[in-house]
């Protein structure tokens, strides 16, 4: 995957992520709307993560 890609993967997760967020927020604070906002929350820490891992094997 190219980092184009990438940016764009984090990027589009990061948005799903704020909208998750925001509904939760201002829609009543349901438990769903909790789960789902933190479910996109870990999916952009994931994706974060990954890269941060690759990154890093460059300079070993």
């Amino acid at each position: 995957m190219t980092d184009w890609q990438k940016y764009n993967q984090l990027k589009q997760a990061v948005k799903e992520m704020r909208a998750a967020q925001l509904a939760y927020f201002t829609q009543g604070r349901t438990i769903e709307q909790l789960k789902l906002s933190k479910a996109k929350e870990a999916t952009v820490d994931r994706l974060i993560s990954d890269e941060h891992k690759n990154q890093m094997s460059f300079w070993r």
